[in-house]
């Protein structure tokens, strides 16, 4: 969600695209020991993943999906993992209703570094994900996701007191099993992103009106908006990927126009 801060203006695109997804196949990580990723309107996390600026070369665990999507608040689901070491672990997660998945997510939220918590967006409310229809996911540790009926992934944020094994991309596993198949996220997170199955699709440029609650002028980098779609293998993460993409896809006007450019290509 996009807010004004001046005027008070959301922005709650209104689409009907839908896609079908395969099982989540070669989640790669890159093997940091912790990071920062965040959605501009879909708050995302660190797990071990550096923002593009930082990406590492080191090797990651790798994971399918179990596929025990579940639909209703209450009810429980696994996702199978592995770890730097080849190692495989479950993480489990509950869906909870929208009041229940607030009051997580704010939690969550609270510990996410300062300097990066601008990142997260918290302006959804309880009713908006009543509203929209989301299905709301925390696991075990407290790290949060949610998607849309249009398969929209949004609110992800790792819980950084988490005491449990799970890292981010485990987010975006729960995500893409209960029907994940895209997300827009600022360019600082393309390498995570791109490395998780996600392929870049259309961009706008930064808005200063529409600027996260946080984002200081002159200090953070205004951040393109990169709209992606579920490929279910990694592309591409590399720096000069990113550049080839800005440089040889024309930017869209607004965030609705990236995002129905994107939706037109699902």
């Amino acid at each position: 969600m996009l807010v004004n801060p001046k005027t008070g203006e959301v922005y709650t695109p209104n689409t009907n695209a839908s896609a079908n997804m395969n099982q989540l196949d070669n989640i790669v990580g890159n093997g940091e020991d912790r990071a920062e990723q965040f959605e501009t309107r879909t708050p995302v996390f660190g797990d071990g993943h550096r923002i593009i600026d930082n990406v590492g070369s080191g090797s990651g665990g790798s994971a399918n999906v179990s596929g025990n999507g579940v639909d209703k608040a209450g009810k429980s689901g696994i996702i199978k993992s592995t770890d730097k070491a080849g190692k495989e672990y479950e993480v489990k997660y509950n869906s909870l209703s929208e009041d229940a998945f607030k009051k997580d997510f704010d939690e969550a939220k609270n510990t996410v570094s300062a300097d990066k918590a601008w990142r997260v967006d918290d302006t959804y409310t309880a009713d908006d994900y009543k509203r929209m229809k989301c299905k709301c996911f925390v696991t075990e540790g407290g790290s949060c996701v949610a998607v849309k009926p249009d398969g929209d992934i949004i609110s992800v944020c790792k819980n950084f007191n988490s005491t449990v094994q799970e890292t981010g991309s485990d987010l975006i596993k729960i995500a893409v099993a209960n029907g994940g198949t895209k997300l827009d996220s600022f360019s600082g997170n393309y390498g995570f992103y791109a490395k998780c199955g996600f392929e870049p699709v259309s961009w706008t440029p930064f808005d200063e009106n529409y600027a996260p609650k946080g984002w200081r002028k002159g200090i953070d980098d205004p951040e393109d908006v990169i709209f992606f779609k579920y490929v279910g293998k990694p592309v591409d993460h590399s720096k000069a990927a990113l550049s080839k993409f800005l440089q040889n896809t024309p930017s869209s006007k607004s965030y609705d126009d990236a995002e129905a450019e994107r939706d037109g290509k699902l």
